[in-house]
């Protein structure tokens, strides 16, 4: 075996590979794995917080705040966007389950079901001037800032 390490045990001389070490959520995700379905003991993942879904950017420039987000195939009819002066939510829902008669999945990451996710912005937002765009799976939405939180420059004397 590959990077076999001798060990001294009681006069005897023993041979051991190294053993990856697992982290405690590691270990009760395998023992529950079958039990479970997926990543349930992963405190620190995206899933777990419930922002798996949609992933996003904000982007503050000098007179609007840009976001973008990733919403594959979710259709436009099954998406909502709300926003007040200084968040946005976007909620909505997939449909990709197919039933499967006679079989059980090994693997099943893909998000299913409804989803909201709530950001907090920058800076203050013109709500009645923001304007947003979706085209494939990607929502942007463009939303200037109000006069008093524009970005300005001091000049110095």
């Amino acid at each position: 075996m590959a990077n076999e390490v001798e060990i001294k045990h009681g006069g005897e001389i023993q041979k051991a590979a190294p053993v990856r070490m697992l982290s405690p959520f590691d270990d009760m995700e395998r023992l529950f794995g079958s039990f479970f379905p997926r990543r349930w003991m992963s405190p620190f993942s995206a899933e777990w917080m419930g922002e798996s879904m949609p992933r996003i950017d904000v982007i503050e420039k000098d007179e609007e705040i840009v976001l973008l987000a990733e919403v594959p195939g979710v259709d436009r009819k099954d998406l909502d966007v709300s926003m007040t002066d200084s968040t946005v939510t976007i909620k909505g829902k997939t449909n990709h389950r197919t039933e499967t008669e006679n079989a059980s999945y090994y693997c099943s990451e893909i998000v299913h079901g409804a989803f909201s996710r709530t950001v907090s912005l920058p800076s203050e937002v013109n709500v009645e001037k923001a304007k947003a765009q979706f085209k494939d799976g990607m929502l942007e939405i463009d939303m200037p800032k109000t006069e008093k939180s524009r970005r300005r420059t001091l000049r110095l004397d």
